[in-house]
């Protein structure tokens, strides 16, 4: 009787045991995924933060240190002007140190950095290094992890200095006085 006991036994755990160490595997492997998925976050939402005050204060994105002399030789036209590339590129290439360590199963396949005058936005996507067979056919998009930041950029400054540029050149123009009362006359009417 005990013989057939082991034998059972043994013909169990063979069918068991398969089924165990693939629930074990597809747990690491979530974890892994996880891990990498609040890394790459974590990362995009610090740079999305000191892009932001790169992008107000000229500094160094990597330490932090405000460049107090090139804050000076800012001018009004600045805020106009689409010269990003080179903020791009730095706050693209910090993101980049930031993820080329600390990842598990990610590969970040790109960085994408956009700079406008008001706002942030970094795209990150990545694809598995280890790929399981069937897992990454549950991801129906191309990209394994997609993670986007996006962040505004206020500058309560200069919008108060350009807005006293416009106001003095509005009360310049021959003819503005005339504009301003048919406006507040077609606002007094509405209400």
């Amino acid at each position: 009787m005990k013989s057939y006991l082991r034998g059972s036994l043994t013909v169990e755990a063979a069918f068991i045991m398969p089924i165990v160490l693939t629930v074990i595997m597809l747990l690491l492997y979530l974890a892994f995924y996880l891990h990498d998925t609040v890394r790459i976050q974590g990362a995009v939402n610090t740079t999305v933060y000191k892009a932001g005050m790169l992008l107000k204060h000229p500094m160094d994105i990597t330490s932090g240190e405000t460049r107090y002399v090139n804050m000076m030789k800012q001018n009004i036209f600045d805020w106009f002007t689409d010269a990003t590339a080179t903020e791009e590129e730095a706050i693209s290439q910090y993101l980049e140190g930031q993820l080329s360590y600390g990842l598990f199963i990610t590969k970040v396949n790109e960085i994408k950095v956009k700079v406008e005058s008001t706002e942030v936005v970094i795209t990150v996507s990545g694809n598995p290094k280890i790929s399981l067979m069937g897992i990454n056919k549950l991801w129906m998009s191309k990209d394994f992890i997609l993670i986007q930041g996006k962040s505004e950029i206020h500058e309560p400054s200069d919008f108060v200095r350009i807005a006293n540029v416009v106001m003095e050149t509005g009360e310049k123009i021959k003819g503005m006085e005339d504009w301003k009362e048919r406006i507040s006359d077609l606002i007094s009417t509405v209400r």
